[in-house]
C-alpha cells in the first residue's frame, strides 16, 4: 500500500508539474498562437469555437471575401481571440471572426485599435514611424481589417536583422526604452488608454508578438491592442 501511494504520489506531482509548464510557457507571447491552435483544435465552422447562431452570416461573407466556395480554415492564423481567413483576391485584407468567449468582449479591443489609429493619425511624426491596422467593416462576431504579407514580428527582426536598414535603425533608436523625447514624444506623454497600451507594448523586451515590422511600408504595423494589460495600464487606464 505504501508503494502504491507513492507511485501515485509521484504521478500527481509529475502532472501538476506538466501543467504548470504548460500554463508557463503559454503566457508567453511566442507561444500564444500555437498553444491556441492546441487547445482549440476543432476543424471546420460549424465544429469550431464559434457562435454557431451566426455560423449561416458568416459563411456568406466569407464566400464573398473569398469568391469561392472555399470556406478552410489555416490553423496557422488562429490566435487567442480569434481566426484570420484570408483571399487571394484580396491579399491587403483580413477577415477575422472572434471565439465565443463568455467573459471577453471582442469590440473591447476594436475600439481600443480605432481609438489608437485616430491618435497616431492625427500626429504627423507617430503616422510615419507606425501604422495602426484599419477596420473596414464590423459584422455578428467578425471584423475586415487591415492585412500585410510582408510583416513579421518586430522582435524577430531584432534577432536577425540586416543592420544596413537605416530606416529600421532610426525607428529602433526612437523607440528606445529611455526615450522620452522627439517623434514619440506625444506617446509618451498622453493620457490616452489605447496610447498607453500602445507605448507598453512597444517598450516591452523582446516587444510584443503584436508588433509587427513591415518590410513594404518600412513602418511597424499593430494589429492588436488587447493583449497588454501591466501594471501601468492598470494605474491609467
Amino acid at each position: 500500500m505504501a508503494n502504491f501511494h507513492f507511485i501515485f504520489s509521484r504521478k500527481a506531482l509529475t502532472v501538476f508539474i506538466l501543467v504548470g509548464l504548460t500554463i508557463f510557457v503559454c503566457k508567453s507571447d511566442a507561444f500564444q498562437p500555437t498553444c491556441s491552435t492546441l487547445f482549440n483544435s476543432q476543424v471546420g465552422l460549424r465544429l469550431g469555437p464559434f457562435d454557431a447562431r451566426y455560423d449561416e452570416d458568416f459563411l456568406k461573407v466569407l464566400r464573398e471575401f473569398r469568391g469561392s466556395d472555399d470556406t478552410t480554415i489555416d490553423r496557422q492564423l488562429r490566435g487567442g481571440e480569434g481566426q484570420i481567413f484570408l483571399s487571394s483576391s484580396q491579399p491587403f485584407l483580413a477577415l477575422k471572426r472572434f471565439f465565443r468567449r463568455e467573459k471577453q468582449d471582442p469590440w473591447y479591443g476594436i475600439r481600443l485599435l480605432e481609438d489608437a489609429r485616430a491618435s497616431i493619425e492625427s500626429k504627423d511624426e507617430l503616422s510615419n514611424l507606425i501604422e495602426i491596422a484599419r477596420v473596414y467593416e464590423k459584422g455578428s462576431d467578425w471584423v475586415l481589417r487591415d492585412y500585410d504579407s510582408s510583416s513579421v514580428p518586430l522582435k524577430q527582426i531584432l534577432h536577425d536583422y540586416d543592420s544596413s536598414s537605416v530606416p529600421l535603425e532610426q525607428i529602433l533608436h526612437a523607440l528606445a526604452v529611455k526615450t522620452r523625447g522627439g517623434a514619440l514624444r506625444n506617446l509618451y506623454n498622453s493620457k490616452e488608454p489605447a496610447l498607453i497600451r500602445l507605448k507598453n507594448m512597444l517598450e516591452r523586451n523582446p516587444p510584443s508578438i503584436n508588433v509587427h515590422w513591415s518590410r513594404s511600408k518600412k513602418k511597424i504595423l499593430i494589429f492588436d491592442l488587447t493583449k497588454i494589460m501591466t501594471a501601468l495600464d492598470l494605474k491609467t487606464v
